[in-house]
């Protein structure tokens, strides 16, 4: 899919900003989008290559993801689960997290939500 393609996919969804994805040192990330749907939330369709590793990180933001395809080794807090196409997972603020893509590529959609307190 094109940029302008994307682009497209994300008006049409009413999503009316689209950023291209970044990889490592500002590499374009083949196959990924963002889309900015208000300052709070935004939707991310993700691609990685198989066996990528993601290291243990954290967010600020409410994460959930949906695994369009493919499977990966999900380590929340130290503990691993499979996560594979169809599944749905969710991180909490600040929820320590990392990931070890599976021999084939991942594709997942995002939900990014920044939550506020009171």
């Amino acid at each position: 899919m094109t940029e302008h393609e994307a682009a497209e996919k994300f008006r049409n969804l009413g999503i009316p900003e689209f950023i291209p994805a970044s990889g490592p040192a500002g590499s374009q990330r083949e196959g990924s989008s963002f889309g900015v749907i208000n300052q709070d939330v935004m939707i991310s369709h993700l691609s990685f290559p198989g066996r990528t590793v993601i290291p243990e990180h954290t967010h600020d933001q409410l994460v959930i993801s949906f695994v369009r395809n493919g499977a990966a080794l999900l380590s929340i807090d130290g503990t691993e689960h499979l996560i594979q196409t169809g599944d749905l997972t969710i991180l909490f603020p600040s929820q320590k997290h990392g990931m070890r893509v599976q021999d084939e590529p991942l594709n997942i959609t995002e939900v990014i939500i920044t939550c506020h307190q009171e």
